[in-house]
């Protein structure tokens, strides 16, 4: 038997639960903006790296023909040795650049991956406590794998090598250790 009169508690445990409701939507709204604002981050601090790395090699390849016009200016006799100390001098520190283009270069393409990733150990996990999920699952996971090969093909057969050798070298590592020590090898914790 329900109470007829409760002093309005009814009424204001109502507004309660819409509040809650309300809040739990703006949360997930916001936690939703956040994702999209880091893979759109992320990709537009990929394309700009990738601009950089282009930029680079185009000062590598100047530097390599003044350190050849300047070997060829001192064989001739037209300058002195100096002039070629000081073109290599040069190119080393524009190879220095590139590399350190390239590097920049690859840590965002891991950073789009990263802010990408979720999807598909949300996939694996389902059950796995986290702050949102990630609506049109389906869509997403096919937008972000084209998005991914689309990034990859841009990238140098060199930086191809190396991501397979360190792939390898991590897949070693997780075969030898990190599989039998990480967090994500045992199963979630049910809700209590």
């Amino acid at each position: 038997m329900q109470p007829i009169f409760n002093a309005g508690r009814t009424r204001s445990q109502v507004r309660l639960a819409e509040a809650q409701t309300e809040e739990a939507a703006l949360v997930y709204r916001q936690t939703v903006q956040q994702a999209f604002r880091e893979v759109s981050d992320a990709l537009v601090g990929y394309d700009r790296s990738r601009e950089r790395r282009k930029t680079q090699e185009a000062l590598v390849d100047a530097a390599r023909d003044a350190r050849r016009l300047a070997d060829v200016r001192y064989q001739g006799g037209a300058s002195s040795y100096l002039e070629v100390l000081d073109s290599d001098t040069r190119l080393f520190d524009a190879e220095l650049q590139l590399v350190r283009a390239r590097l920049s270069e690859l840590a965002a393409f891991v950073e789009v991956y990263r802010a990408l990733g979720v999807i598909f150990l949300r996939r694996s996990q389902p059950d796995r406590p986290r702050a949102f999920r990630v609506p049109w699952v389906p869509l997403f996971p096919i937008i972000s794998v084209v998005l991914c090969v689309g990034l990859m093909s841009g990238l140098l057969v060199v930086t191809w090598m190396r991501f397979f050798g360190w792939l390898i070298l991590g897949l070693v590592v997780y075969i030898f250790y990190s599989r039998h020590h990480s967090e994500f090898a045992t199963p979630p914790q049910a809700a209590k």
